[in-house]
């Protein structure tokens, strides 16, 4: 990671700086059960009329949210929670699959108990990796509003 963080420094400085500035993105750690802190951006758009749906979006291995998959549901007027997985760029960890649950488990404990967001107005989007947890999430939280997945890492188990 740390040659993957030298190749990808500035873009991710820069996506990050774009999200906060153009979109009104908060930057939050979120601590896991097991002590990692996992990087997270949040753009509020309740606001708006779909912006009451939260899209949280787990990104792909090698992916990171300062340049992701979070722009599309923010240009679609959603509010938006984005993480980068443990080990990557500004968290801490190594993603694995136990600290991969951990990880996303306390995303969606953020969101519903510091952001406020009720769990059946919540679509959790991933691919790759991200599909791995975002297929978690909906495995338990039932409730969710919907789940788009698209997942690469068969090596996982799903328990």
């Amino acid at each position: 990671m740390a040659l993957m963080k030298m190749l990808v420094e500035k873009p991710l400085i820069e996506g990050r700086t774009k999200l906060m500035l153009e979109q009104g993105g908060e930057r939050f750690k979120v601590g896991t059960r097991d002590g990692n802190m996992i990087d997270t951006m949040f753009v509020d758009q309740r606001a708006k009329n779909s912006g009451s749906t939260l899209v949280i979006c787990c990104e792909g291995n090698a992916g990171f949210y300062e340049i992701g998959i979070m722009t599309t549901p923010i240009t679609c007027g959603y509010s938006v929670l984005s993480w980068n997985h443990p080990g990557f760029y500004g968290s801490t960890g190594t993603p694995y699959p136990a600290q991969e649950t951990r990880a996303v488990d306390a995303v969606m404990q953020f969101a519903i108990n510091k952001l406020g967001f009720k769990v059946e107005n919540i679509v959790v989007a991933g691919w790759s990796i991200g599909g791995y947890t975002s297929s978690w999430v909906a495995m338990n939280y039932p409730d969710i509003k919907g789940l788009v997945s698209r997942d690469y890492s068969n090596f996982y188990p799903l328990n």
